[in-house]
């Protein structure tokens, strides 16, 4: 999502570096990606609503795999949060320009093929 709204700012490169990033599978990913959206945001001067956004969802994704990893109650409430930061980083990619019709699909993978 994030890369969309880079590019929708003129900002190809950073876009790219940041599709190279691993999914945000674990909690090591996630802070992986939270330390490359800041150099990304630094080196490129991209869009501060863009990048607070994407940082939340990463931060929120990170908050969700501790709080798995404990296995407490807080999980159900990290997930809450992370489905908050994603509608922010959604709503903050569309401001950015990107029309709905390629936001959408990022949020809702196509289904498979039969075969």
């Amino acid at each position: 999502m994030f890369p969309l709204g880079l590019e929708a700012a003129r900002l190809g490169a950073a876009a790219g570096s940041l599709r190279a990033l691993p999914a945000l599978a674990d909690a090591e990913s996630a802070k992986r990606t939270m330390i490359a959206l800041e150099r990304v945001a630094r080196a490129h001067a991209a869009p501060e609503p863009l990048v607070r956004a994407a940082h939340g969802v990463a931060a929120c994704a990170l908050s969700l795999e501790l709080a798995r990893s404990r296995g407490d109650g807080a999980i159900a409430r990290a997930e809450g949060q992370l489905v908050s930061a994603i509608v922010r980083l959604v709503t903050a990619t569309a401001r950015s320009g990107v029309a709905a019709g390629r936001v959408v699909p990022e949020l809702v993978p196509a289904p498979p093929t039969p075969g």
